[in-house]
């Protein structure tokens, strides 16, 4: 398939490409100064772009799950499973990445993108809205999720954004969190931990490099800071889980803020500060806001 037009937004030296047709994903994310490109995100490649794999962008929603849900059912309020549709054994990030969004409105600095599911798509249809919008020091990003229909169960739901980040030997990320949940060969949760080496690896600066991770932390202190020794940036969320992905022999790790652990529905009896998510009816809205602001030294 041909890739579509890109859509670019400016300010100063940054430049930030929309790809809404590829499940409303980020591109590309770089800045441009004295004729040298440094990219802040993982950049889509051509290959990518032709074949429209989100995988493949800078950065993709998740809605209105992220991460994967065992078996792909959850148990709901009425006592009966509800199977999500989405072609997977254990449903992977939700919908929200797997349709193209629409551009309801586009600036030099800024955009919204939209994307309406109905009742033959989803369990339950729902209305999402991405904002991005670029300033002096970097770029802020909000994804809501508002439930239609008249339905009067609760549904189970969570955004996250799946940011990709470049991947070098000296680069470091420094965050604090409470603990992490140990997952299974499924990458399914399976227990909350403590996790404290790895933890205080975290806090003082620990390399993608030394372990493969694709876990969901709790207690996060909403900032993480990634330092790849000329440049930084500081990635800063409302939400108090991320989950971190750091594949063995990769270019890239990712740092997720998400507003849930995966498979939250089906974990009832964990404490709610340690699996998040929420159970929405008809005409509530949940967001999640990060930001992104960077320095070059």
């Amino acid at each position: 398939m041909a890739a579509e037009p890109l859509l670019t937004l400016r300010h100063g030296a940054l430049r930030l490409e929309l790809a809404p047709d590829i499940g409303g994903s980020i591109a590309r994310c770089f800045s441009e100064q004295d004729g040298q490109r440094r990219h802040w995100l993982r950049p889509a490649s051509a290959e990518a772009l032709c074949q429209g794999l989100a995988e493949g962008m800078a950065c993709f929603p998740l809605l209105p799950h992220g991460g994967r849900v065992r078996d792909g059912r959850y148990l709901g309020s009425d006592g009966q499973w509800h199977r999500l549709p989405d072609g997977t054994r254990h449903s992977l990030h939700g919908i929200g990445w797997r349709l193209p969004w629409q551009t309801e409105s586009l600036g030099e600095h800024a955009a919204r993108l939209t994307l309406t599911v109905d009742s033959g798509q989803w369990p339950f249809p729902f209305l999402a809205e991405q904002t991005i919008t670029l300033d002096d020091s970097g770029f802020s990003h909000t994804l809501r999720l508002t439930l239609l229909g008249d339905a009067p169960l609760p549904h189970p739901c969570g955004l996250g954004l799946h940011p990709y980040f470049p991947r070098t030997p000296d680069c470091r990320i420094r965050l604090l969190t409470a603990g992490m949940w140990r997952t299974d060969d499924a990458v399914l949760p399976l227990q909350p931990t403590p996790a404290t080496a790895l933890r205080r690896h975290l806090q003082f600066g620990w390399s993608p490099d030394w372990r493969a991770l694709d876990n969901t932390f709790y207690g996060w202190q909403r900032q993480a800071d990634i330092d790849w020794g000329s440049h930084t940036l500081r990635l800063q969320a409302d939400s108090r889980f991320v989950a971190l992905y750091t594949p063995a022999e990769q270019d890239f790790f990712c740092l997720a803020p998400c507003t849930h652990v995966p498979d939250f529905a089906n974990h009832a009896d964990a404490p709610p500060a340690q699996r998040g998510g929420h159970w929405l009816r008809p005409g509530d809205t949940l967001a999640l806001s990060c930001r992104y602001r960077w320095q070059i030294r």
